[in-house]
């Protein structure tokens, strides 16, 4: 190992290694490979779990703490983009990008539970940008992030760590 100064080459360079095959992994496949989005949008049973446990006030329409009957599994409305960011940082992830969401919705399998808009983290001129109803990858609707409606929804991000080889175990 070859000493520069204070500084230990060989670390340097297999540092460089791995971020430049990186790198090449997300010019290979056109997206970085640690990004991932939820596989639907938020449901109000979901929701509920979030303001049962974090004291969160629920949704105006909501009885108390419980969400409208038969609504379950749809996705939650009626909430800010606030909210559905905190919700998210709950869950030890993110909203998505308005580019994130728009790769995953022209991606096979990309579910919607619901017709409604969904919120990201991108935003233009201060208003939040939305992303698509069923049935397309649209992300031209923007609006601000107090607001709330009965078609503003939303699904979280996360970015998974990079694997790694495994490392061999004495045994093996």
């Amino acid at each position: 190992m070859k000493t520069l100064g204070h500084c230990h080459i060989q670390p340097f360079s297999t540092l460089c290694t791995l971020l430049t095959a990186s790198l090449l992994l997300v010019l290979w496949r056109g997206t970085a490979l640690a990004q991932h989005l939820d596989p639907a949008e938020v449901t109000y049973r979901e929701y509920q779990e979030f303001v049962l446990t974090t004291g969160r006030a629920a949704p105006d329409h909501w009885d108390g703490t419980t969400f409208p009957p038969g609504s379950a599994e749809e996705p939650v409305t009626m909430i800010t983009w606030y909210d559905a960011m905190d919700y998210c940082v709950w869950r030890g992830k993110r909203l998505p990008s308005q580019d994130e969401w728009r790769r995953a919705c022209h991606a096979k399998d990309f579910p919607k539970r619901g017709n409604v808009w969904e919120w990201t983290q991108s935003e233009e001129y201060g208003w939040k940008i939305l992303c698509g109803p069923q049935g397309t990858c649209d992300c031209r609707h923007t609006y601000r992030p107090t607001w709330k409606n009965a078609v503003k929804g939303f699904r979280c991000a996360s970015d998974q760590p990079m694997a790694f080889w495994p490392v061999r175990r004495s045994g093996d």
